[in-house]
């Protein structure tokens, strides 16, 4: 589904890793908005139980793959 408030990535999406639960979880960037409180929200999807799952992360609970500890 397609969100009007959603600026999209040009070209493959971005490997991103997401915190949930204390874990970090790979996933994809598919794209960003401006929250209404004025904040960055990112657009990814990622894979539960075999099936694929989109959702709108804080920016804070996301990084690129590998930065741990940065």
């Amino acid at each position: 589904m397609h969100d009007p408030g959603m600026t999209a990535l040009l070209g493959e999406p971005l490997p991103v890793e997401f915190s949930h639960g204390g874990d970090w979880h790979p996933a994809v960037l598919l794209g960003w908005r401006d929250a209404v409180e004025g904040a960055c929200q990112l657009r990814l999807q990622f894979v539960v139980g075999g099936l694929k799952r989109s959702s709108w992360l804080p920016l804070a609970a996301v990084r690129l793959p590998g930065s741990a500890g940065t």
